[in-house]
């Protein structure tokens, strides 16, 4: 496992920008959240193996979705979070000015 896991959601309103992001970012390993997936349980898997970041590659939902599994994680060991809006409104990733372009939200991780 590298220093980086993405995780991403295939139903978000950009989806389609998934392939770029992988390149760009060149995570060490993905979580598609699709139903049945335990993401308390992945993340905490991937920071045993090393993980130093997490990056939530989605909208609201996803980011929600991810900051509750971190939380979850002792605060010795919790991983950085970063953020790529990849949704419909994104409005979280707004307020802290994260920009939509994808270059520009993976050069701030």
């Amino acid at each position: 496992m590298k220093d980086r896991l993405l995780v991403w959601n295939g139903g978000s309103g950009k989806a389609e920008a998934i392939d770029d992001l992988r390149k760009s970012l060149r995570a060490g390993g993905e979580i598609a959240l699709t139903r049945g997936v335990n993401l308390c349980d992945e993340i905490a898997k991937a920071v045993s193996e090393g993980c130093k970041t997490v990056v939530a590659g989605g909208g609201d939902g996803t980011v929600n979705a991810v900051v509750n599994a971190l939380m979850r994680i002792d605060e010795e060991q919790r991983p950085t979070f970063g953020i790529v809006p990849l949704g419909t409104a994104n409005d979280f990733a707004g307020t802290l000015k994260i920009p939509n372009d994808l270059p520009s939200a993976v050069e701030l991780i």
